[in-house]
């Protein structure tokens, strides 16, 4: 499945093949994988992270939301950064 991390100054990340994909709401953790059924959410200020052949990526993300549709998922916050 596809994730695509975009700001105010355009996409910070994208890739195409994510296994899983688990993101911090308000209403709490989400874990997303391919097929799951769209859903809009409000995101706090936390971590985001990532499974990219095998291994987790993982990012620091503001407040924000996530639009999540079967096949992407598409994340707007006002910054985000690899954790490294």
């Amino acid at each position: 499945m596809a994730l695509d991390v975009v700001t105010p100054n355009g996409s910070v990340f994208n890739e195409e093949d994510c296994e899983i994909i688990i993101l911090q709401t308000k209403q709490g953790e989400i874990g997303v994988m391919a097929g799951h059924v769209p859903t809009v959410a409000a995101l706090k200020i936390g971590s985001l992270r990532a499974k990219i052949d095998g291994q987790f990526e993982y990012f620091a993300v503001t407040d924000g939301f996530v639009e999540i549709r079967p096949e992407k998922v598409s994340v707007l916050v006002q910054a985000g950064e690899f954790a490294e």
